[in-house]
């Protein structure tokens, strides 16, 4: 669950150009490379969260700078949403 959802939560908390495409690539990519991981690699050594997340994370972001960035008025309720106010 990490693996596949850790890079979506991180990227959309973070980064106001990460769109549904890019979540959508990156919970699959995720998700593929840790059962593929379980079942193939894991007398490795390695643990198959990280395999996981890192090749997530880098499918999220790889879909998103090839789609289309988001509107203006989206840009800017991701700036209201994250402000921080006292």
């Amino acid at each position: 669950m990490s693996a596949a959802l850790g890079p979506a939560i991180l990227l959309s908390l973070f980064w106001k150009r990460f769109n549904f495409k890019g979540a959508i690539a990156g919970i699959v990519i995720g998700s593929i490379v840790d059962i593929c991981w379980i079942i193939f690699l894991s007398d490795f050594g390695l643990y198959e969260l990280f395999p996981g997340f890192v090749c997530g994370l880098i499918g999220a972001v790889a879909v998103t700078l090839c789609t289309k960035k988001p509107s203006e008025e989206v840009e800017q309720l991701f700036d209201k949403a994250v402000k921080y106010e006292d």
